[in-house]
């Protein structure tokens, strides 16, 4: 009798993901993007972050397109009508070009490029998970939700997935749907 541990963590797509979320990432065997969930209304989290920059902080909001209430994440959309990749461009380069990671803000810095944003939301917020999988050298998989068959609802659906992965732990966190 052998037994592998598998190690599965399942998190919404986030922009600019802060350390808890990097920290799922890093201890992750397979890290879900869960983006068949509904996208939160009102002000949140999910497509703003703050950064440090010159003792203060910098709230960084990546513009979504209009959509119904209700709509999952997969659903929704950048919004590459407004030049806010330019703001958000120079505002990362101002705050951290000088760091000891500059090869890695070079990295982050063709993120911002037009060519390389896209409308796709949840794609986007990969595009910066794969870029920290990358420079921490880790071999974390990443899978979005949306890409697999299910269409379970609540405890359901994520017990279905860890069971899809035969996931031996959970990484969860401690907020309301986790």
């Amino acid at each position: 009798y052998k037994c592998t541990k598998m190690i599965v963590s399942i998190h919404q797509p986030m922009y600019l993901p802060w350390t808890p979320y990097i920290a799922k990432l890093m201890y992750s065997d397979i890290f879900i993007v869960f983006d068949t969930v509904q996208y939160p209304g009102g002000k949140s989290y999910t497509n703003r972050n703050y950064i440090y920059q010159k003792n203060k902080s910098v709230l960084l909001t990546l513009p979504i397109e209009k959509h119904s209430l209700g709509s999952k994440f997969f659903e929704v959309n950048i919004n590459l009508k407004t030049n806010w990749y330019d703001k958000h461009f120079n505002t990362i380069k101002m705050a951290y070009s000088k760091s000891k990671n500059s090869n890695f803000i070079k990295q982050l810095m063709q993120l911002y490029e037009v060519k390389n944003i896209g409308s796709d939301f949840t794609k986007y917020c990969i595009s910066h998970l794969e870029l920290i999988k990358k420079n921490l050298e880790l071999k974390t998989t990443i899978v979005r939700a949306s890409g697999l068959k299910n269409n379970l609802k609540g405890l359901d659906r994520i017990m279905a997935i860890l069971n899809n992965f035969n996931a031996t732990t959970y990484i969860t966190g401690t907020g309301e749907g986790s």
